[in-house]
């Protein structure tokens, strides 16, 4: 935050209060004599004599008058430290702000070249992401059709063990109803073993001949046509 007397003239100057100065304030560099009422005459009004003075009241007068004194002198002092900073400002001010400036700009420059290499940075990061990328597409792309394509024939696999199961099942029933009780009849029990062999070289077979497809939706196809059947 600025001071008090920055803002104000930021505030004159941007509500058209023109160029000029407001006067100086010298109020604060006053040097003025010290007022003791003990010097003067209540009746007269008038400065008492040094006669009539008690050695207090001179002891006092001389103390304030001292102090007057350094008040003055302090005052002087930093007047004239003032006129001398002027002086020194007026002479070397124009060097201390070219020198200033030029050490801006040198800051500045290196920011500017500090964000110039981020963004190269930035666009050799993009530009190998998106090679890499590229890269990958084609092995993606097969990593998602093998899947696609065993997913199908692991469909195809377990739609023909499902209608091998429903043979099994059809010509146990018909054992059954033409030869008795299954586990009575030697000849249903070889039966069954017989269609489990089969059933499990038909797996294998389906396993090893079914040829993958580049969709999915043979799968369904087939699921339809055994529904059907």
């Amino acid at each position: 935050m600025g001071s008090a007397f920055w803002e104000a003239e930021c505030a004159r100057l941007s509500s058209g209060g023109g160029t000029s100065n407001p006067p100086m304030d010298v109020t604060r560099y006053k040097c003025e004599a010290p007022k003791l009422a003990f010097l003067i005459d209540s009746k007269t009004g008038k400065a008492k004599a040094e006669s009539a003075l008690t050695a207090d009241e001179r002891l006092q007068a001389i103390r304030a008058w001292t102090e007057a004194v350094l008040n003055a002198q302090t005052q002087l002092s930093h007047q004239t430290e003032r006129l001398i900073n002027l002086e020194l400002l007026k002479k070397f001010g124009g060097s201390s702000w070219k020198s200033h400036n030029e050490h801006l700009n040198a800051l500045q420059q290196s920011m500017d070249n500090a964000v110039l290499a981020s963004k190269k940075s930035i666009e050799a990061v993009n530009r190998k992401r998106k090679t890499d990328q590229i890269a990958a597409a084609p092995t993606l792309h097969g990593l998602e059709v093998a899947w696609y394509q065993l997913v199908q024939k692991n469909n195809e696999i377990e739609i023909a063990c499902s209608l091998l199961d429903a043979d099994i099942k059809r010509l146990k029933t018909a054992a059954a109803n033409r030869f008795g009780t299954p586990h009575h009849t030697p000849y249903l029990v070889l039966c069954c073993v017989i269609h489990s062999l089969i059933s499990y070289f038909c797996g294998v077979m389906c396993s090893g001949l079914i040829k993958p497809t580049n969709g999915a939706s043979a799968p369904t196809a087939t699921a339809s046509a055994a529904a059907k059947k």
